[in-house]
């Protein structure tokens, strides 16, 4: 029987059988076009040091959003892979339904793990009832870019410093150009720049494995997108 055991995460989380020794190993991770050549790195080293160890990599995940799902219908027909690669913000579920499997065991079996380069602020985002659920793989960091030709067209001189300054520029683009003034992507997985409007006010947008938007700064970051989008409108 396979119970997921998230081995990485951050963005990403992972999991792993219950058997004592793992000789064939299965990974799914997803996002193959960004991915691909990583894993085949890692899997040139990874042979060498582990040559006992057989891992096969399953269909790779459309996105962030398929991988979760995937995972939550092999739990039901017994089918999980050994390892998944998923998105932190994933995570809390699948600690909940009991998918996921504490690593504190197999970290503890690491003589170097204090040494393997894992921040402690990373290991708090992937850990629960005090126990850690995942290891960090990639993270992402949004940032925005600026057309300088189209804020000048539009009479703004500084690069804005602040949302209030980004919007207002917005606002100028919108009415002296014909230019669309801002582009906010918004996925599920992602929600960047809304995280971004929390994080700029000191505040995460998820608390101890919860939303954390019930707030008066979870309130100014919804107010911001808002207002960002009326520049478009």
């Amino acid at each position: 029987m396979k119970t997921l055991l998230p081995l990485s995460t951050a963005l990403i989380a992972a999991m792993a059988t219950t058997q004592a020794h793992a000789v064939d190993i299965e990974v799914g991770y997803a996002y193959s076009a960004t991915f691909d050549l990583t894993f085949e790195q890692i899997m040139q080293e990874f042979a060498k040091s582990h040559p006992d160890i057989t891992v096969t990599f399953r269909a790779t995940y459309e996105n962030y959003e398929d991988a979760t799902n995937t995972v939550l219908r092999e739990a039901v027909a017994n089918t999980l892979p050994d390892v998944s690669f998923q998105a932190l913000n994933r995570q809390a579920l699948l600690v909940e339904r009991g998918i996921a499997k504490p690593l504190d065991a197999y970290i503890a079996a690491e003589p170097d793990f204090e040494t393997d380069g894992y921040h402690k602020a990373m290991l708090d985002l992937s850990t629960f009832g005090g126990q850690i659920y995942g290891l960090p793989f990639s993270v992402s960091t949004p940032i925005s870019f600026y057309n300088r030709d189209i804020l000048e067209a539009a009479g703004v001189d500084t690069l804005p410093a602040t949302w209030d300054e980004v919007i207002a520029a917005c606002q100028l683009i919108k009415d002296k150009t014909d230019k669309e003034p801002l582009y906010w992507e918004w996925n599920i997985s992602g929600n960047w720049l809304l995280q971004a409007a929390m994080w700029s006010q000191g505040v995460p947008m998820i608390k101890d494995g919860k939303l954390n938007m019930d707030n008066p700064e979870g309130l100014k970051a919804l107010e911001t997108a808002r207002r960002s989008f009326a520049t478009v409108a």
